[in-house]
């Protein structure tokens, strides 16, 4: 099966395009093409999504060197090969500072499917390092974040232990004002007491985050990452409510993995394949809408009447749900948390849905990273490997 191509022709003369576009699809492709001579119709289809432009060297009004430049300006990461009649060799140095991923001889036209081959593995490797170096910054800064954390909460010992004190001094003036000691104490250790929980939390929280990088520095599986996440999270509730997260696959419409622990196995079942454009569920209405989706009671809930229906039967009641988005701002799939009574998130429930939705972005987006830059290493190794090259050495005489 041929592969499709979108590419851009810059080429004045049709014969010429049609030639490329016969010898790509002796190669293997089904090249989705627009063939454009000037420097305006150029501008009117060079899009983010084009995979390789094919630009001829000496064009009358625009040619090659013309287009590397606009495309520097926009900074495009678009890998372009110069197709000519002829070009010298000063010519080809030029071409190849100026950005071009390689250059091809027409009556060479043999290479040209050799070559956009090349280029597409080289810009599927550059792709996949910059996805995880954007990975491993979003992880460096969760580790500072982690840091700054536990310097807050070596604050707060301080100041708890500092209020104490000022409780006992004050319970030790006796009598002369007990009413008032007696009410300034209960104030105080009432907001000891907050502030011990929150600090609790906030140290749970910041466990279990440096559990799971933890995990993903030992190699762990998405599997066995979202798993503890979710386990984590309803430990951390004490019972309150249940956790489901949803990824999307590769089309980003369709639910695939799903990891629920601690919700029967005929959830899993219902949406990993669900498509979310049909908005069956308040997950594919997150990833839809992109904003989080809240149901307070589901027995009153009548936008989705099968799912509120099947939650209704499990002993669920309400429902937070958030969409789950990459670095780059992509939709990766939904989080989502189950309450057992009607009930509105609180504060602390969506401070904590919004802490470990991110630590989830970064376990998928480094995994995905570490498959994909797997992948394009072992193509570019077969590739290298199975590659054929020669050279040819022409003497004084013309000889071979």
């Amino acid at each position: 099966m041929a592969t499709p191509l979108r590419l851009l022709i810059l080429e004045d003369n049709p014969s010429d395009a049609e030639m490329m576009l016969h010898t790509l699809r002796h190669a293997g492709y089904d090249p989705i093409f627009n063939l454009v001579d000037t420097e305006q119709d150029f501008l009117d289809h060079l899009q983010p999504a084009l995979e390789i432009v094919l630009a001829d060297f000496s064009g009358p009004e625009f040619n090659a060197l013309n287009a590397l430049e606009l495309m520097q300006e926009r900074q495009l990461d678009v890998p372009v090969i110069i197709v000519s009649g002829s070009i010298g060799e000063e010519h080809a140095v030029r071409v190849m500072q100026r950005g071009a991923t390689d250059y091809i001889i027409k009556d060479r036209m043999e290479r040209l499917g050799h070559a956009v081959t090349k280029a597409l593995e080289q810009k599927r490797l550059r792709d996949a390092n910059q996805q995880a170096e954007r990975a491993l910054r979003e992880s460096e800064k969760l580790t500072r974040e982690i840091q700054d954390a536990k310097e807050r909460e070596a604050e707060t010992s301080r100041q708890e232990h500092e209020k104490t004190v000022a409780v006992n001094e004050a319970l030790m003036l006796g009598s002369l004002r007990q009413h008032e000691l007696t009410k300034v104490a209960e104030d105080l250790n009432a907001q000891l007491q907050v502030e011990i929980t929150e600090r609790k939390r906030a140290e749970l929280l910041a466990t279990f985050q440096k559990d799971t990088l933890q995990l993903l520095a030992e190699g762990a599986s998405l599997d066995q990452v979202l798993d503890f996440l979710a386990r984590a999270m309803e430990n951390q509730s004490r019972d309150n409510f249940l956790v489901a997260i949803h990824l999307l696959e590769q089309d980003g419409w369709h639910f695939g993995q799903v990891t629920a622990p601690s919700l029967p196995a005929s959830y899993s079942q219902a949406t990993r394949g669900m498509d979310t454009r049909l908005q069956l569920d308040t997950c594919s209405a997150a990833v839809m809408s992109g904003t989080p989706t809240l149901v307070r009671d589901f027995a009153a809930e009548t936008r989705w009447p099968a799912f509120t229906a099947e939650m209704v039967s499990l002993g669920l009641r309400g429902c937070f749900t958030t969409p789950i988005f990459s670095t780059g701002q992509r939709i990766l799939g939904a989080f989502a948390i189950y309450y057992r009574v009607p009930c509105d998130p609180s504060p602390s429930d969506r401070q904590l849905v919004d802490i470990v939705t991110r630590t989830t972005s970064i376990a998928i987006e480094r995994k995905q990273a570490e498959e994909l830059l797997r992948r394009s290493e072992g193509n570019l190794r077969d590739f290298v490997e199975n590659a054929a090259i020669g050279l040819h050495w022409v003497g004084p005489d013309g000889i071979i």
